[in-house]
């Protein structure tokens, strides 16, 4: 459980009534994550979403390897030459999931 105060202290929890955040805050956790944490990957069932209390999160995309020509076996089994690349950055206050 996290404080409900801290829930209230962001925009998009405004329009909940109290029983709304105080239940959001009995279900939620406090995590603490180092540089580089995966939160999930794109082919992943979500069941949860995340806000951002500091620090920030880059959304990145894994794309194919510009320049690289890739045979069709490996476009098929998606064991391509990839780059990473950051689409967007979620900071403090921002949700995400």
């Amino acid at each position: 459980m996290i404080p409900p105060e801290l829930l209230r202290r962001y925009p998009f929890f405004a329009g909940l009534s109290m029983d709304q955040i105080l239940a959001l805050a009995k279900s939620a956790t406090e995590e603490m994550v180092e540089t580089g944490h995966f939160f999930f990957h794109e082919d992943e069932d979500l069941r949860q979403f995340y806000l951002a209390l500091e620090g920030a999160v880059a959304v990145v995309f894994e794309l194919p390897e510009r320049g690289v020509e890739h045979k069709i076996s490996e476009q098929f089994t998606r064991k391509l030459q990839t780059r990473d690349v950051v689409v967007s950055t979620v900071g403090p206050g921002e949700m995400f999931g």
